[in-house]
């Protein structure tokens, strides 16, 4: 009996420290976690979502920026696109006002990433390691 509630009880424990999977989606460079991430959200050829939990990628689906394909608006499309992927953070060297506005205002957390992997920022986005996100024109990590 001592066995069992002894189990239950850290198995409480590790429920109530709310250990949860966290989806960071990463403009990115490049399709895979090596990749660097992009400078522009906008602009990203890549998108990335990672999925981190404890510091250790379970899973990634890598995407082309379906943003690019239109004339303006590429970062809109794809502030749209990545709501729909249910993420709770998104990771960029820096955002257009728009996309900005749209993605927190949905609640999502931005952050703005130096020229680092794709997987170094997930692992710091779920840490809450990075800066918080900038708007293009703005000073912060972006390359221009």
């Amino acid at each position: 009996m001592q066995k069992y509630i002894k189990f239950s009880i850290e198995n409480f424990i590790k429920l109530i420290k709310n250990v949860k999977l966290m989806r960071v989606a990463i403009a990115s460079l490049g399709p895979d976690l090596n990749s660097l991430v992009s400078p522009s959200f906008g602009q990203a050829p890549y998108i990335i979502i990672v999925e981190v939990e404890n510091g250790e990628i379970k899973n990634y689906e890598v995407y082309q920026n379906p943003g690019l394909i239109t004339g303006k608006g590429k970062g809109v499309a794809l502030a749209q696109f990545i709501l729909s992927k249910n993420v709770d953070a998104v990771v960029a060297g820096q955002f257009g006002g728009n996309a900005y506005a749209i993605l927190s205002q949905s609640g999502v957390k931005l952050f703005s990433s130096p020229p680092i992997t794709v997987k170094e920022a997930a692992v710091k986005a779920e840490k809450g390691e990075l800066p918080l996100g900038i708007q293009a024109g703005r000073r912060g990590w972006g390359w221009k």
